[in-house]
Parts: C-alpha cells; structure tokens; sequence
C-alpha cells in the first residue's frame, strides 16, 4: 500500500477545480496515507525541474504519484523522471497516475515506470 501520496498539479490547467475533489477522495481511499500537493509553475520547464528537484525527497517505492493537469504536465512528470533526474532505483518503482484514472473514466493513462538497469 502507498505510504505517500504526491500530486503534481497545474493550477493553470482546464481541470485544476477538480484537484481538491480528488485529493478529497483520496483521503477517503488511503486514510493513512500522507497527502502532498506540488504545483507546476507557469515559468517553464527549468522551474519545474527545480520545484521537482526541491521535492524529490518525497518520491519512493511506497509513493504514489498522482498528476492532476494535461498533457504538458504529465510530459513533465514523465521527462523529470526519466531524464532530469538522479533519483533512486526505489523512486523510480513508484507508480504514476493521472487525475483521470479511476474506472469507467475516459482517457485513463497510466504508467509504470521501467526498472532500473542494473
């Protein structure tokens, strides 16, 4: 089960209303679960790298991320992940899902993260 829960959200993006209704409904689902909120700057992809690099901390194994925002945000998530960043073997085991992903939803994306080579 997740020990964390980080959502990466763009306040600036058409759903961001439903952010909070969300992170609500998360609370329901993983009572014990830490819930952190980040958000995206609207400064460019370098200020989000350094907002993401500020935060790494908070990504594991037992983390789950969540991306509230489009597909510019889950570019980002997706290219800091595997690209920016030096994070650990465990981080990069994390499970990413975007606001949206919840049954019967339309446009539903997931995905998982490859391994690490050795």
């Amino acid at each position: 089960m997740f020990e964390r829960i980080v959502i990466l959200c763009n306040p600036g993006s058409t759903g961001a209303h439903k952010t909070d209704h969300r992170i609500y409904e998360l609370h329901k689902l993983l009572p014990d679960a830490k819930i952190v909120k980040i958000r995206t700057s609207p400064d460019g992809y370098a200020a989000n790298v350094a907002i993401l690099n500020a935060n790494r901390y908070l990504f594991g194994e037992k983390t789950l991320l969540c991306i509230a925002g489009g597909d510019g945000t889950v570019n980002l998530a997706v290219n800091y992940l595997l690209a920016e960043s030096a994070l650990s073997a465990e981080a990069l085991r994390m499970r990413v899902q975007t606001a949206e992903d919840r049954p019967g939803a339309s446009g539903c994306r997931r995905a998982r993260l490859p391994s690490p080579a050795p």
